[in-house]
């Protein structure tokens, strides 16, 4: 949500990929989805998780998977 993963993000976005972004900090990426999406045409989203907790990982699979119908 900030950073290099921000910017990857951005990247992706660009180049036509719809994104979903994870962070412990849900404003954070309340911000971060407001810098990233403008101009791109695509969709995104986000999912409050800490990627240290396994479950939070299951969480933000599954989300991204209901929210966009596939991940790539």
């Amino acid at each position: 949500n900030k950073g290099l993963g921000k910017a990857i993000a951005r990247g992706l976005a660009e180049a036509g990929a719809d994104v979903v972004i994870a962070s412990r900090h849900e404003a954070e990426l309340k911000a971060a989805l407001e810098e990233i999406l403008p101009g791109t045409g695509r969709l995104g989203a986000y999912c409050v998780a800490d990627l240290a907790v396994r479950a939070d990982v299951k969480k933000l699979a599954a989300f991204a998977q209901e929210t966009m119908g596939r991940v790539d």
